[in-house]
């Protein structure tokens, strides 16, 4: 090695000497630029999830608010139409605007979740979605209160069940980003 390195004229000597150093610049470079990368990514999928998160407790209190107007009917026997159609309206936009949003599309359409989880959200949005098409569609027909609360219990579950596992993945993105740092 030293014969060859003794054979080499100063210009290429001093050639060497600038290209090593930059050469390990450039991947010390490309690494950092693959960790930020890397956290963008995480963070757009945390942001995805969020969003998610906040749509899915939109539909929880709208579905409690709605209980809420259901339950006076029940016990005094006073309907208040009025209100409980805005509410019930209000409670089927924010669970469809749940299923149909483009968060759930783009989530579902990104790599960063595995292909179990992926049909465990599927599963769970189309259970969401018959559960609260039951509840516009008894209410229509009966007026069957415990029929009404047991989709409402079902609603709740599933609607909890959903963002439990939201929360599961924030706190998995956020603790893998925190081993990367380290």
């Amino acid at each position: 090695m030293t014969k060859v390195f003794n054979q080499l004229t100063l210009r290429d000597k001093l050639l060497l000497f600038a290209i090593i150093p930059l050469t390990s610049l450039i991947i010390l470079a490309s690494c950092r630029v693959h960790e930020l990368i890397n956290d963008y990514q995480a963070i757009e999928h945390e942001k995805i999830t969020i969003n998610i998160v906040k749509q899915v407790t939109a539909a929880i209190d709208a579905s409690a608010n709605e209980q809420n107007i259901e339950q006076p009917r029940k016990i005094a026997a006073v309907p208040s139409f009025a209100s409980l159609s805005i509410q019930q309206n209000r409670t089927y936009k924010a669970t469809s605007t749940l299923i149909n949003s483009q968060f759930v599309q783009q989530l579902l359409a990104s790599g960063t979740i595995t292909h179990s989880q992926k049909i465990d959200i599927e599963n769970r949005l189309a259970q969401i979605k018959v559960l609260n098409d039951k509840l516009i569609h008894i209410k229509v027909s009966a007026n069957n209160h415990d029929a009404i609360h047991t989709i409402y219990q079902s609603l709740y579950e599933e609607l909890f069940i959903l963002l439990n596992q939201l929360k599961t993945q924030l706190r998995y993105i956020r603790q893998a980003r925190h081993i990367m740092t380290y």
